[in-house]
């Protein structure tokens, strides 16, 4: 029992050469790089969905998915596609790593 969760990362400056992790109920299940468009399969049911980069993360995005269900899942990072300043990119690297990026 599958169903599938489409995942649009925003194209933005802030890390546009890197891929980001995206997992499923603590387990890795693939990457998405910038601007990219992707669909990942995951068991049906209740699921936690969540990035992460080096040492920062997204809110836990939980969700309920019927099987043969499509879900389209929108990842930006706490720019959102704007070009942020230093102290910013600081600000979210130490203090709020765990809104660095964002599900919705």
């Amino acid at each position: 029992m599958m169903a599938t969760i489409k995942i649009t990362r925003v194209n933005e400056y802030v890390n546009r050469i890197r891929a980001i992790k995206i997992f499923a109920n603590g387990k890795q299940i693939g990457e998405i790089k910038n601007g990219e468009t992707k669909e990942f399969m995951i068991p049906a049911g209740s699921c936690r969905l969540q990035s992460k980069i080096d040492w920062c993360s997204s809110n836990i995005l939980p969700l309920d998915i019927e099987e043969n269900e499509m879900k389209e899942i929108m990842l930006s990072s706490f720019a959102n596609g704007k070009r942020p300043r230093g102290a910013t990119i600081l600000y979210y690297t130490i203090f709020a790593t765990n809104k660095y990026l964002k599900l919705s």
